[in-house]
């Protein structure tokens, strides 16, 4: 990480702290040493997102990011952190979405210079959801696989408490 850091390979940097909060969340069992290491993962590689300025440059940067937004979902679980884990699927799904988005460009031969992802990027607040299901009068479920055999569930109802569940499928 230091080496990686001291000449500039930011894509790299990030994938060691992600690679060092899996050990933790993984190889360790400890989540909560995990978080630290993947939240600055999460920001390099959100930093770098950023920085491209091209769709080309960004689906060839691709799904870099995916196995931290899970990862990140998944130790926010285990803390029973419910909101921070659906803030953090939220975030991974308008990542995705954005991705999406530049390869159907790219496809169709319209990429240009990548759109501005300044709103797209703003993390969706538990509370902006609650909020939105309370105004709305719904229940909002929100799924998110974390890992090909396991998914996350909320259930976000404006008055009620947030519920998440872990579902093997």
């Amino acid at each position: 990480l230091t080496i990686r850091q001291e000449i500039g390979d930011r894509q790299g940097e990030g994938i060691d702290m992600q690679n060092l909060g899996l050990v933790h969340l993984e190889g360790l069992n400890d989540p909560a040493a995990a978080l630290p290491w993947l939240q600055r993962a999460r920001d390099a590689f959100d930093k770098l997102w950023d920085e491209l300025n091209t769709d080309e440059r960004r689906v060839s940067f691709g799904d870099t990011f995916t196995t931290t937004g899970g990862a990140l979902q998944r130790a926010h679980a285990r803390l029973e952190q419910p909101a921070a884990a659906l803030e953090e699927a939220e975030r991974a799904r308008s990542r995705s979405f954005e991705l999406l988005l530049a390869q159907q460009r790219v496809a169709r031969g319209s990429a240009t210079a990548a759109a501005d992802s300044a709103a797209a990027s703003e993390p969706v607040s538990c509370d902006a959801l609650l909020a939105a299901a309370e105004r709305q009068r719904v229940t909002i479920v929100v799924f998110s696989q974390i890992v090909p055999s396991q998914l996350l569930a909320w259930v976000v109802r404006g008055g009620a408490a947030l519920t998440m569940k872990q579902i093997d499928v």
